[in-house]
């Protein structure tokens, strides 16, 4: 079927593809739906490895997204399930390894190739434990639950457009403290039917659960949503939220965070730009007092040669200041002249990293979920932290300190990253109801 000539945009002869997919979807011929989303993958694969910056990256990708959800959708429609798992760990990884790849990080590039022909090799195979699956379609919500390659799917049927918006609803009603604490529940109520329900029964015996939300709700809490019985799902289990499995197995390897790692502090509370932060003190003190092999680099002081310096030798980076919206992500205040923004992370910093906190307002926040290039969590998990803590609205700083204060002293006991913050955000919980004050921070990255 010659429709399109060569010499046509093509942006506009991969959006054609589509169309042409979406129609033969809709009409239930589904090997001529497969043909046209592939024609379209390979106008977006050719051009995508010949993009090098950011910008250009997303832009390709923001338009080939739908193409990339049809072909998984037919295969679901087959009944394709563990197929269909495979070809959306492909593209859920491929934002961020892309752009690994062409930075020349090394980042591991199997599940970079366009093996579009036939379904790619999964990298669950490689990424053990629990883990919930999320994929939104215009006609319903595709859950999987995968366990060491044993696998169960459900669908559910929903209005994309109706369950985005309660979705983005409920996450602005916990990022607000005087939202109504029971409309708040009942809303995350609903959303726990759509989303927890339909799959929870497969997996009561696991305390940490890795977690893969679509970008399209990219910073939902689940801890957040409440069951019928009237307990939050924060309260039961850990979630560990994962850009992909394929991204996971690039990260570095995960070792026990211990006392006796060295700990960089970088307290930017008493930068010119920066007003009062109640409680700032008292978290300063308590991780300095609990990490003994702690350094500390004041803001308004240093210069952004030295803290690259200190970076390169610590397991443990904790920043404490403030986030501020700076383009499409946020940024972290660092002195009078200068914010850290994504850019700044680079992969040889964070070479003996184990952990990384940013202790901020809206430090895990950015514009278009798993494919913004200017979100701090995603450049730090392009750089190979494996375990990344960091929030998804602006925070009040007094329960900060002390829900990091907890976490630390949790960590310093031996549990793990996850245990300690479920723990932290618990204890949180028990004093402050209002999930505005415990569900903002999340971990992300790898369980253990």
């Amino acid at each position: 079927m010659k429709l399109l000539h060569p010499s046509q945009d093509k942006f506009f002869s991969l959006r054609c593809r589509k169309l042409l997919g979406d129609i033969y979807l809709a009409l239930g011929e589904y090997d001529q739906a497969v043909t046209q989303y592939h024609a379209a993958i390979d106008l977006a694969e050719g051009a995508l490895g010949g993009i090098k910056n950011g910008a250009g990256r997303l832009a390709w990708l923001r338009a080939t997204d739908e193409s990339y959800r049809g072909l998984v959708r037919v295969l679901l429609a087959q009944k394709k399930d563990r197929e269909a798992l495979a070809q959306w760990e492909w593209y859920q990884g491929r934002p961020m390894l892309q752009g690994l790849s062409a930075d020349n990080s090394g980042t591991p590039t199997a599940f970079l190739q366009s093996s579009q022909r036939s379904a790619p090799r999964n990298p669950l195979e490689l990424a053990k434990g629990p883990r919930i699956v999320y994929a939104i379609f215009k006609d319903g919500l595709q859950i999987w639950f995968s366990r060491n390659n044993f696998i169960v799917s459900r669908w559910i049927a929903i209005d994309q457009k109706d369950f985005e918006q309660t979705a983005h609803d409920f996450v602005r009603k916990c990022a607000t403290e005087s939202s109504n604490l029971k409309d708040l529940q009942q809303q995350g109520q609903k959303l726990y039917s759509l989303l927890l329900e339909p799959i929870l029964g497969e997996v009561p015996n696991f305390s940490v659960i890795t977690v893969e939300l679509d970008r399209r709700v990219s910073s939902l809490s689940l801890e957040a949503l409440r069951s019928p019985d009237g307990w939050y799902f924060g309260e039961k289990y850990a979630a560990v939220y994962s850009s992909g499995a394929g991204v996971d197995i690039s990260l570095n390897k995960a070792r026990p965070v211990t006392r006796q790692q060295s700990l960089l502090l970088l307290d930017a509370t008493r930068s010119p730009q920066s007003g009062y932060l109640p409680g700032m003190e008292e978290e300063r003190n308590t991780i300095l007092k609990t990490f003994p092999r702690s350094k500390v680099i004041d803001a308004g002081d240093a210069r952004w040669e030295s803290l690259q310096r200190a970076l390169t030798d610590s397991n443990i980076f904790h920043y404490m200041g403030h986030g501020r919206p700076d383009g499409t992500g946020t940024g972290l205040v660092f002195n009078a002249t200068r914010a850290l923004r994504a850019p700044d992370f680079t992969p040889d910093l964070f070479k003996r990293s184990q952990l990384v906190v940013l202790a901020a307002c809206s430090s895990g926040k950015g514009k278009d979920g798993a494919l913004d290039t200017d979100n701090l969590v995603h450049a730090l998990l392009g750089s190979g932290v494996p375990r990344v803590i960091a929030s998804q609205w602006n925070v009040d700083s007094e329960t900060t300190s002390q829900l990091m204060q907890s976490f630390y002293r949790n960590l310093a006991k031996g549990e793990t990253v996850a245990q300690s913050m479920f723990d932290a955000r618990n204890d949180t919980l028990k004093r402050r109801p209002h999930p505005y004050y415990w569900a903002s921070f999340s971990v992300a990255g790898l369980p253990n």
